[in-house]
């Protein structure tokens, strides 16, 4: 695991705190993690803000940008209401191959 790479780039994420408090969740625990095999991994935890249920069903976005604003890449995770209880753990993998271009990580919750 490359520690150096993985904490320069933990720095570059950026959390958009109104869009998590307009659903009523947040995000906790977030850590990259750099392997071996090529992969940055993102991981993060999903909590509402009050109890174990989420008010509405969401996706959440986590969109890696360049120096330039452009879109390098980008993943997307559902979390549906009916289903969810307590909090969820959640990882996405990118491509090292990127990891020199990126110049920020967007992770934020929006409308299913």
């Amino acid at each position: 695991m490359d520690e150096v790479l993985s904490k320069q780039l933990l720095k570059k994420v950026e959390r958009l705190d109104a869009f998590e408090e307009r659903f009523a969740m947040k995000f906790e625990r977030i850590s990259i993690n750099v392997d071996q095999n090529g992969y940055i991994g993102l991981f993060f935890e999903v909590h509402p803000i009050n109890g174990t249920t989420i008010e509405n069903s969401f996706y959440v976005d986590i969109v890696l940008y360049d120096k330039e604003g452009y879109i390098l890449d980008k993943h997307t995770t559902v979390y549906r209401k009916e289903s969810f209880f307590g909090f969820d753990v959640d990882r996405v993998y990118f491509n090292k191959a990127t990891s020199d271009k990126i110049e920020r990580i967007r992770i934020f919750p929006r409308n299913l």
